[in-house]
């Protein structure tokens, strides 16, 4: 099985109408996260403001991350619909990357190193450890890319094998 498995795997939940609204939603919801987390926790910060920051590389990365992010849910959650279909049997094991995605996404934004650390001591972490993760956003992002994929990849060649995901 390869990336032709998985990518049919991918059709499959593309083709249902209700998991691919799970995952354009999820798309559009990581999309105004990206920008209104940082409108929300920065005092002064506006809606102007911040899209007045952001870049054609920072929409693309913030689009690439927000899609990647929604299709690996909309094809969790149409594992998860096969499992319950299935009496509960374990038909197909997936993996939590919506996390990482999430993550990633929100570092594809514009985010400064105050803005960082502003988040980071609203989460309570220090203002250090935002500008440790800060430092080495490019392989955060780079290593979520791969997760995300990988994660996609899995659950695509999974949902292609399952007979009781194609009917």
């Amino acid at each position: 099985m390869g990336i032709k498995e998985a990518i049919e795997g991918m059709a499959l939940m593309l083709s249902s109408r209700k998991h691919l609204a799970v995952a354009v939603a999820t798309m559009a919801i990581m999309v105004l996260l990206s920008v209104y987390i940082p409108v929300l926790t920065i005092p002064g910060n506006t809606i102007e403001f911040q899209l007045s920051l952001l870049t054609w590389d920072t929409i693309i990365l913030t689009l690439i991350f927000s899609g990647l992010v929604g299709i690996s849910i909309g094809m969790h959650a149409y594992v998860s619909a096969v499992k319950i279909s299935n009496k509960g049997r374990a038909v197909i094991k997936t993996g939590g990357t919506g996390f990482v995605g999430v993550v990633a996404t929100l570092f594809a934004g514009k985010l400064c190193p105050l803005c960082l650390a502003t988040i980071f001591g609203l989460l309570g972490l220090g203002a250090s450890s935002a500008l440790f993760v800060f430092s080495y956003k490019a392989e955060i992002m780079a290593l979520s890319l791969v997760l995300l994929l990988a994660s996609i990849y899995l659950a695509g060649r999974r949902i292609s094998a399952c007979e009781n995901c194609k009917s």
